[in-house]
């Protein structure tokens, strides 16, 4: 059985080299700023949507509250429609490639980070650090250096 956790992490990373690529796209020549689109798209595509699908089929194994197909939905259209329109974007204009990647990663992050709130919140009273991870954060506030 090869090791999910592994390659979890590894399609997280994978998914984080989104940003990279709309970052730098404005400095790549429309043929190179195609492949690297044509990239992303197969990423999306060929791992990004299939895990997704598990994450939700998995959440309504776990519960019985229809919660994980609302997810699917949502989370799916606004992938799903991120994504044709990098499949139709002309690669010769760098900003709105540009635009569409950062778009597309912003989708697929939201999709991750809700499944994962999601199933850390239904957790117990024995999990109080991981709920506290995501509905409170020390860091965020006006800084004490300004006055």
């Amino acid at each position: 059985m090869p090791d999910v956790f592994s390659q979890y992490v590894t399609l997280l990373d994978e998914i984080e080299q989104i940003p990279v690529t709309a970052r730098e796209s404005r400095r790549m020549s429309a043929a190179e700023r195609a492949s690297a689109v044509a990239r992303v798209i197969e990423l999306v595509r060929d791992r990004v949507l299939p895990q997704s699908d598990r994450d939700c089929a998995g959440r309504d194994a776990l519960f019985d509250d229809g919660s994980g197909a609302a997810l699917r939905s949502a989370d799916h259209d606004a992938i799903l429609a991120s994504l044709e329109g990098l499949e139709r974007v002309n690669p010769a204009s760098a900003a709105r490639v540009q635009k569409l990647l950062y778009r597309l990663h912003a989708a697929i992050a939201g999709h991750f980070s809700e499944a994962e709130l999601m199933l850390t919140s239904t957790g117990g009273d024995d999990e109080p650090v991981l709920r506290a991870r995501f509905t409170q954060r020390e860091y965020v506030g006006p800084s004490a250096w300004f006055g």
